[in-house]
């Protein structure tokens, strides 16, 4: 019979009033069965929910602790003869709209049974509710079937005990005048004695029937008395522990725990004895370790209740071993933790993002590019990082058009902003995270590719002041000696040998072009070595200006010297290297007329001339004499506009590139001379007025000595 049929609702709730059970006190027998409802389906609530037109009467819960109200799962329960679970009540059609909560939190999952009575009416349900999606086992559902038959069984018990206890008060209110009431009353007794064995046979019944649902449960379940001597021992209980139920019913329920935790144990019966509470809550559930027959300690999940029988107590444990758990969890963690120091050793930035686009999980590199902290970051949408985000050209469509591009897969550049507004380009590549062959999320890594830009422009600005400046000589040097391989002119003549100038001096132009790449490389790769010896100050400098001394003339430019007398430790051709570029630049960059000036004096000041320099490794052997030599490269040219003083020591930078042909120039000639200086542990640095000149100082320590 179909109780959901609204012709049989008015017999549904005569039935259920039969019963005398509504608003009624709490009773163990029911309590025990919500508490192995919800151990067995490892549930933190469970309910006999008793189904009124006006009201949900819950004869006997476990897990709620606030207002009870109405389950609207159990309505549908109850308008079907078999069991109904829901995994996910976000995810049923007929309940996805639901909102139910249980002390404010939403119910997500949901299994119960209809009681049904013998004429087919459903009175209630018992179900158990859980506050994340999941399903239960093929015996679960069995134990939870079972226990709703038992629930029943009791009820009708219950129903028959009170109708007989009514029935033998209205004979003992009659009178005995009669002999034929006499014995009419005689026989009713019988009959009643003849019910109330029935009832014995029955209940019999119910406790086998009870003793087997608990039997085939894989949880060890445990009952011991006052004096903690075990009364129960079901089969989940001897493959947990290896002992028989006839081996340890009667003994002590130490024979299952390890010695260190007898006394403590004891004490926690006896204070949980004390307690207003009649069950550990399946939320607070308690890891302790128990021991085997054969000796083994193992970890186990336990919840116990108590269970009041007239003047005795009884307390009911059950056990789930979690060493394979446990275990699980371990290798779980420390893979993870092994997965989170790879995600943080990463140099590239990571996020993790759902499908619709919100960041999961974000490692340490991204939080320094992006400077936010990594709580402001995890649930924000990944818009709030993209400055140019096509997907903000129509929010309506924003997890669409983010699904659609996280199932991309290729590297592609874009640029992001930082928490202060400032932006950056990167290059990243996202790989979907797929969930059953659907997109469930994506993985970013994202690098920032500032310099890079900056190096490839400064790239192709060398390549092209490099390919400028071997065309250039080149083209002398083929046109000169053209001209004279032909005999267009005497090579001993006046033009003849001054087409043989131009190819020597286009010759030396090349020679420097290609030692300045080749020292670049030296330089970039760490193979430029320095040979160091005892160099006298005066003689580089007047070496070097002498070699400057022809160019100098060439270009109408005044070349002076001042030295001193001082002594370096220092790779002498080196340093004459650093001062011809310098003294170079010097010439090209003046006017005609001008004057340029190279001198040397001697710094004893310390702490401006050297600072930082004067703990550096190289000094430890050797005793440091306190004095520095300083030389000072000026010119009266066009200076250096103040924007590019600060990267005009980069490599493949470049003043002014135009300018830079003009005065053929490589832009090599200052990162080399500034690794030069760093070698021999001194300082370079440029002061610069625009139309006013510029003058470079090269700071050298003075000769070392060992002690």
């Amino acid at each position: 019979m179909n109780s959901s049929s609204s012709e049989y609702e008015t017999e549904r709730i005569e039935a259920l009033y039969e019963y005398k059970i509504l608003d009624s006190e709490a009773e163990p027998v029911f309590d025990n069965l919500v508490y192995l409802a919800a151990n067995i389906c490892e549930t933190p609530v469970a309910v006999i929910n008793l189904i009124h037109t006006e009201k949900h009467w819950f004869k006997s819960c476990i897990g709620w602790e606030g207002v009870k109200k109405e389950i609207p799962f159990c309505n549908f329960t109850i308008s079907n003869p078999n069991l109904l679970i829901v995994t996910d009540s976000l995810e049923d059609e007929r309940f996805e709209q639901n909102s139910f909560t249980i002390d404010g939190k939403l119910a997500r999952f949901y299994a119960g049974v209809p009681l049904i009575n013998a004429a087919g009416y459903s009175v209630g349900t018992l179900c158990v509710l859980d506050y994340t999606p999941r399903f239960l086992s093929l015996k679960q559902i069995e134990v939870l079937k079972a226990l709703g038959k038992q629930v029943m069984m009791i009820l009708e018990l219950r129903r028959n005990s009170i109708n007989a206890q009514q029935k033998s008060e209205e004979i003992q209110q009659q009178g005995f005048s009669q002999t034929a009431e006499f014995i009419e009353i005689n026989q009713r007794l019988e009959s009643e004695v003849n019910q109330r064995q029935e009832m014995e046979k029955a209940l019999q019944i119910s406790h086998k029937y009870l003793s087997g649902i608990v039997d085939i449960a894989d949880d060890a379940i445990i009952s011991i008395d006052k004096e903690q001597n075990i009364l129960l021992f079901n089969q989940g209980a001897e493959k947990i522990f290896g002992y028989t139920a006839a081996e340890v019913i009667g003994k002590p329920l130490d024979i299952l725990l390890p010695t260190k935790y007898h006394q403590s144990h004891r004490k926690y019966v006896v204070d949980f004895e004390k307690s207003n509470d009649r069950a550990r809550r399946m939320g607070k559930r308690q890891e302790i370790f128990v021991r085997k027959k054969n000796g083994e300690e193992f970890p186990v999940e336990a919840s116990i209740s108590k269970l009041k029988l007239d003047k005795n107590i009884i307390f009911t444990a059950i056990l789930r071993n979690i060493s394979e758990e446990k275990k699980s969890k371990e290798a779980l963690l420390e893979l993870s933790q092994k997965h989170e120091l790879i995600l943080n050793s990463i140099g590239e930035g990571l996020f993790g993002l759902d499908k619709s686009g919100k960041i999961t999980f974000v490692n340490p590199a991204a939080i320094s590019l992006l400077k936010y902290k990594k709580q402001e970051l995890i649930g924000q949408n990944i818009d709030m990082l993209l400055a140019n985000n096509p997907c903000l050209e129509n929010p309506d469509a924003d997890i669409e058009c983010v699904v659609r591009k996280l199932k991309t897969q290729e590297v592609s550049n874009d640029i992001f902003r930082r928490k202060d507004g400032s932006v950056f380009p990167v290059e990243y590549i996202q790989n979907p995270i797929l969930d059953k062959g659907k997109v469930v999320g994506a993985v970013i890594a994202f690098k920032d590719i500032s310099d890079r830009q900056i190096i490839e422009r400064m790239k192709d600005e060398f390549i092209s002041v490099v390919s400028h400046e071997l065309r250039t000589p080149l083209a002398s040097i083929h046109g000169s000696l053209g001209i004279l391989d032909r005999g267009l002119i005497d090579a001993k003549s006046t033009k003849g040998k001054r087409l043989v100038h131009i190819a020597a001096d286009s010759t030396a132009r090349l020679v420097e072009l290609v030692n300045n790449i080749l020292d670049i490389e030296r330089i970039t790769y760490g193979k430029m070595k320095m040979h160091k010896q005892i160099c006298e100050v005066s003689e580089i400098i007047v070496y070097a200006a002498n070699k400057m001394q022809t160019m100098a003339q060439r270009y109408g430019v005044s070349l002076s010297i001042s030295t001193v007398s001082a002594q370096i430790w220092a790779d002498g051709d080196r340093i004459v290297q650093t001062l011809t570029n310098l003294l170079s630049n010097a010439i090209k960059f003046s006017t005609s007329g001008g004057n340029v000036y190279l001198s040397a004096s001697i710094c004893e000041d310390l702490e401006t001339c050297i600072g930082e320099y004067k703990n550096l490794s190289e000094y430890s052997s050797r005793k440091y004499t306190g004095a520095y030599v300083s030389f000072q490269v000026k010119d009266e040219g066009c200076g250096i506009p103040n924007d590019k003083i600060g990267n005009i020591f980069d490599k493949f930078h470049q003043v002014d590139t135009s300018d830079t042909r003009k005065k053929e120039g490589s832009g090599l000639g200052l990162t080399i001379c500034q690794y030069i200086v760093q070698q021999h542990l001194g300082k370079i640095w440029v002061e610069s007025k625009l139309d006013r000149g510029s003058t470079f100082y090269l700071i050298l320590p003075l000769h070392l000595y060992e002690e």
